[in-house]
Parts: C-alpha cells; structure tokens; sequence
C-alpha cells in the first residue's frame, strides 16, 4: 500500500452545452414544427381531390445597362409595380432578373424599356 492520495479523475475539457436555438433544424417528415420554442402540431394534410390554384408563372428576363445596386433596386422596382408581379429579384452579375405572378411578359419588357433597360 502507498500513502499518496488517489489521483484525481481526469476532467472533460468542455462540457456540453445545448445548441443554440438559432441553429435547430426541424424535418420535413416530422408531425411538430417547433417556433420560439414551443412545439405545435403540423398542418393537415391537403386533400388530393381539392381544387389547387393554378401555379404563379415565372419570367426570366435578361437585363442588359444594369452596372451597379442602385440599377438592381431601379428593375425590381419596375418589375413590381407591373399589375400581377408577386415577386422580382435581380443578379446584377448574371444580369438577370425574374418575375414571378401573373404578369403579362409583354408587361414587364415595357416596364424595363420605360425604367431605361
């Protein structure tokens, strides 16, 4: 027998914390979706036989003149005050732009024509 003391157990370098709320993923296949902290059941499940609205249509246009940010605002900016757009987004290095809605192609040409693009 050795008069020393036991040695002490080795200890973790870094305990375990929780995840961050931020970082939590839900799936797609599970039966709760989890906001703020709380859990709530999923949403019913669509009936197959019902009617479904027909789909918004999506536009891709190329843009040429665009140079910089303010050119980008200027064309979602036409594009959405077109009557039927729901959305618009432009890359400014692709020098693309899409609408999507109901909107009439012919519609969105003239706005970009009258924006001057």
């Amino acid at each position: 027998m050795s008069d020393s003391p036991d040695p002490a157990p080795p200890q973790d370098p870094a305990p375990l914390r929780p995840p961050a709320a931020g970082r939590r993923r839900a799936s797609a296949a599970s039966r709760t979706a989890r906001t703020d902290g709380n859990l709530r059941e999923a949403p019913a499940p669509v009936d197959a036989r019902a009617p479904l609205a027909a789909p918004a249509g999506r536009v891709d246009l190329t843009v040429d003149g665009m140079h910089c940010a303010s050119c980008v605002a200027r064309v979602e900016r036409a594009l959405r005050a077109v009557p039927g757009v729901e959305t618009a987004s432009v890359n400014l290095p692709a020098r693309r732009a899409v609408a999507a809605g109901r909107a009439d192609p012919a519609a969105l040409v003239a706005a970009l024509t009258a924006a001057g693009y």
